[in-house]
């Protein structure tokens, strides 16, 4: 995914301190500082984007009378903080040449830690679709039917054992 930054045309045109460490090896220290500021830049990027953009966007939700742009601020803020420091740590990974077991490890916990959320943003969507459809579901007199809140209140409960657990969706 992010195979360009370990022959990008910047650590490319850098040249490379590669010092011998006991114990350690050679360290290419050129690649270590790229690393960390890849690292350091998308973890305060994901700060930026929880603390300040996020305020915002949630501010500029509750003005207006949409309810989506709502539940889409409540599913990034379902984004979990140790979310964004997997995916900054899987970024600065990048850049080093791994061993093919570490790297299947850094690629299978980025991809576990991406369904995870896409699971969790899911969720969100699922229980404004539930509340949406189903619950407001009115009989010709004008009141909720109540196997509709019902039907309702079950399947909200069903996609939060799923996400609390973990299982499959059904």
């Amino acid at each position: 995914m992010f195979d360009y930054l370990s022959g990008s045309a910047l650590a490319a045109s850098t040249s490379d301190f590669i010092y011998q460490i006991p114990v350690f090896g050679e360290i290419n220290f050129t690649k270590l500082i790229f690393a960390t500021a890849t690292f350091l830049l998308l973890t305060g990027f994901f700060w930026l984007l929880r603390k300040v953009i996020l305020v915002y966007l949630r501010a500029l939700a509750k003005k207006t009378a949409i309810i989506i742009d709502d539940i889409l601020v409540q599913a990034v803020e379902r984004i979990r903080t140790w979310v964004y420091v997997v995916v900054a740590l899987y970024a600065s990974l990048q850049f080093f040449n791994l061993p093919s077991i570490i790297d299947k490890i850094n690629v299978g916990v980025f991809f576990f830690v991406l369904v995870w959320q896409i699971i969790e943003i899911a969720t969100v969507l699922l229980n404004y679709a539930i509340a949406k459809f189903l619950a407001k579901s009115t009989d010709e007199d004008g009141v909720v039917d109540p196997n509709a809140a019902t039907a309702s209140d079950m399947l909200s409960l069903i996609a939060r054992i799923n996400n609390i657990h973990g299982l499959p969706a059904v």
